[in-house]
């Protein structure tokens, strides 16, 4: 799902098509490792806090001047 909304954000000029495999993969990186830290307890960072960095995270990739 998230590679069709990838390729739509492409499609729309928001990034750039050549970076979709590579935004895919950081960004599944990215939450599986801070879920995986709060799993375990290895962040205090409360749930709000973890799903905050999540949406900043993907807000800056979309960000127009990181095309």
């Amino acid at each position: 799902i998230m590679l069709k909304h990838l390729e739509k954000c492409a499609a729309n000029g928001l990034i750039n098509k050549k970076n979709i495999e590579t935004i895919h993969r950081l960004n599944t990186s990215s939450i599986h490792g801070k879920l995986l830290f709060y799993i375990k307890n290895r962040d205090n960072t409360p749930v709000d806090g973890i799903i905050k960095n999540m949406n900043d995270e993907v807000e800056l990739i979309f960000r127009k001047n990181n095309k």
